[in-house]
């Protein structure tokens, strides 16, 4: 679970302390591009909150 964690952590720290450029260069090596946006289509077409 710690491990699980610190993944968690460290794409968070990622997002918060990366420059664009950064962010969208090593965008993959962080987060699933295909899933991000499966995730981002349901939550739109069911009016999610978030």
């Amino acid at each position: 679970m710690a491990v699980a964690y610190e993944k968690l952590n460290r794409a968070i720290r990622f997002v918060m302390n990366s420059t664009d450029e950064e962010f969208h260069s090593h965008f993959s090596e962080y987060f699933n591009l295909d899933a991000a946006l499966n995730y981002y289509c349901f939550v739109w077409y069911t009016n999610t909150k978030i």
